[in-house]
C-alpha cells in the first residue's frame, strides 16, 4: 500500500476531484507487456530500454541543483540567514530570475509556491518581507499576489503523522503549486531531528508527496552542534553529522550549507550590521558542484546581495596544504568538512 493510500481525507473531501487525483497510484505511462507482467498493481517495474528510450528529461527549477520534483536542504546555524535566503529564493522563482549565483531554470512555466512559515507568525513574516522588499513594482506585486502563498498559522505541521501529511497534500494539490518551502525542518520533521523513526517517516511522506503531485521543496534546516569527540576530529565530520540525521542529507537532490564569516578583515568595508556569508554545496546530485561563493547580507533592505562573489575551485595541492594546516591548527568547525571546494585564507 502506498503511503498516501492509507490517508483518510474526511467528509469535506469526498467529492473533491483533486484529492481523488492525488490518491492515484501511478501516472499514465506507455505500457510494455514484458515489464508490466512482472509488476504489481501498485508497484511498477520498467525494463531498462523503457527508461533509456523515454523522451523525458530532468527539468530544473534552479539549474543543476533543484529538479522540478526535487528537494533542496539549506543548512545553517541560527541567525545565519536561512529564512532570508529561502524567502529570496521564493520571490525570485516567482519573478523568474536568478538568486545570486543560483541560476533560474530554463523554459519554466510561471512558478507558484506555498511558503510554510513554521517559525514566524503572520506579523513576523510581514515585518521580514517588508524589510526585504520595500519597493515592489506594480508588476511584481501582481505576480507575487497570484503566485506566492503563505501558511503562517500557529497550528504546526507534524509531517511524520498521517493526518498532518494529508493536510499538506490537500493544500499543495488545491493550490496547484510548482514548489513549496518548509521553514524549517526542525519543527516539522520530528519531535527532534535525532528521532530516527519520525524523521524517516517524514522523509518518506515528503518523497511521495513531491512525486505524486509534481513539485519541488526547499527546506531550511538548523545544523546541529557537534559533540566534543567529533569536534576534536574534524577530518571525520560528515554532512550527515552536521544535520544530525543521515536520511536528511541522503534524501536531498542538493544541499547548501551557509556559514557566517566572522574574520574581521572580511567586514572592514561593510556597513554597520552587515555580514559576509559563505554558501557551499556539499551535495549536488545532478550536476558538478559549484564553487563556494560569498555574499553580503544587507540590513537595508534585509536581503542577500545579488553580486555574490564566486570563487574558483581549489587545486589538489591547495587542498592538501589546507588539510595539513587544519591538522596542525584546528579552526572553526566548517573548515574540517570536505566540501570539495573549500575556501582558504588567501580567498578571503
Amino acid at each position: 500500500m502506498g503511503i498516501l493510500d492509507g490517508y483518510t481525507f474526511g467528509p469535506a473531501d469526498e467529492d473533491d476531484e483533486v484529492d481523488e487525483e492525488v490518491a492515484q497510484v501511478s501516472p499514465a505511462i506507455a505500457e510494455d507487456e514484458s515489464s508490466l507482467s512482472l509488476s504489481l498493481p501498485h508497484r511498477r517495474i520498467y525494463n531498462i530500454e523503457e527508461i533509456l528510450e523515454s523522451d523525458e528529461r530532468i527539468e530544473f527549477a534552479i539549474e543543476g541543483l533543484l529538479p522540478t520534483n526535487g528537494l533542496m536542504y539549506v543548512g545553517a546555524r541560527s541567525g545565519t540567514g536561512k529564512s532570508i535566503l529561502a524567502i529570496q529564493m521564493a520571490v525570485d522563482l516567482v519573478l523568474g530570475r536568478d538568486t545570486m549565483t543560483l541560476k533560474h531554470g530554463k523554459n519554466l512555466p510561471q512558478q507558484r509556491l506555498i511558503y510554510f512559515s513554521l517559525e514566524m507568525g503572520k506579523l513576523e513574516f510581514k515585518e521580514r518581507f517588508e524589510a526585504m522588499y520595500p519597493n515592489r513594482t506594480e508588476e511584481e506585486k501582481k505576480l507575487l499576489r497570484e503566485n506566492l502563498l503563505v501558511y503562517c498559522d500557529p497550528e504546526p505541521f507534524r509531517l511524520w503523522t498521517s493526518d498532518h501529511a494529508a493536510d499538506m497534500v490537500r493544500l499543495a494539490s488545491r493550490a496547484q503549486i510548482t514548489g513549496q518551502i518548509i521553514d524549517t525542518a526542525s519543527v516539522s520533521f520530528g519531535s527532534t531531528l535525532t528521532n530516527q523513526e519520525e524523521v524517516n517517516k517524514t522523509i518518506e511522506n515528503m518523497y511521495v508527496l513531491r512525486n505524486r503531485i509534481g513539485f519541488y521543496q526547499i527546506i531550511p534546516c538548523h545544523t546541529r552542534k557537534l559533540p566534543a569527540g567529533v569536534v576534536a576530529n574534524l577530518e571525520d565530520v560528515t554532512v550527515d553529522e552536521i544535520f544530525g540525521h543521515s536520511g536528511v542529507a541522503q534524501s536531498a537532490s542538493s544541499v547548501l550549507l551557509m556559514h557566517t564569516d566572522k574574520k574581521k578583515d572580511s567586514t572592514k568595508n561593510l556597513k554597520d550590521g552587515e555580514k559576509v556569508v559563505w554558501l557551499m554545496n556539499p551535495k549536488a546530485r545532478f550536476a558538478p558542484e559549484f564553487a563556494p561563493f560569498k555574499t553580503v547580507l544587507r540590513t537595508n533592505p534585509l536581503q542577500f546581495r545579488r553580486d555574490a562573489i564566486e570563487l574558483p575551485p581549489l587545486t589538489q595541492e591547495k587542498r592538501k596544504e589546507l588539510k595539513e594546516n587544519r591538522a596542525a591548527n584546528p579552526r572553526p568547525i566548517l573548515d574540517g568538512i570536505d566540501f570539495g571546494s573549500v575556501v582558504g585564507d588567501d580567498d578571503i
